[in-house]
């Protein structure tokens, strides 16, 4: 049931749905509280909708439960971010990065939080990569 709940929150998330799928990813993990994907979506989708702080602590214990889920800590340093905390954004996007190598997303989210610390031609080594990985990426002048 937990993974029916999930899947129905992914399903509404896709269709834009956003507020009809927050209550099927919090029952899903009523239901599996330990459910690391379900944490990990539900944290990235209370963020999208301008909720970062609540997503802090979804991500965190997805973190706990899965140390190395490379989308969570993208996810986990986009939240910081958002709050303002750089370094520690950088931090995490640099371990989402060495977990997934191939990770476009996360390139990309390091690169641009690195440009705002002003720390431009590593920025610009890290989009020029993330552009290799999905050339679909806009062309920014970092």
């Amino acid at each position: 049931l937990a993974k029916a709940n999930y899947n129905l929150a992914n399903a509404l998330r896709d269709l834009k749905r956003r507020d009809e799928a927050l209550p099927h990813y919090r029952r899903a993990l009523e239901l599996q509280p330990e459910y690391t994907d379900a944490l990990n979506s539900l944290g990235s989708l209370l963020r999208e909708i301008g909720r970062p702080a609540e997503a802090l602590p979804h991500l965190l214990r997805a973190l706990q439960l899965e140390p190395e889920h490379a989308d969570a800590r993208n996810h986990l340093g986009m939240v910081l971010r958002d709050l303002g905390r750089l370094p520690d954004a950088l931090a995490q996007f640099e371990r989402a990065v060495r977990a997934s190598p191939d990770s476009a997303p996360a390139r990309l989210n390091l690169a641009l939080t690195l440009s705002l610390l002003g720390r431009d031609a590593e920025a610009r080594e890290h989009y020029r990569e993330a552009r290799r990985l999905n050339p679909a990426l806009p062309d920014l002048k970092l």
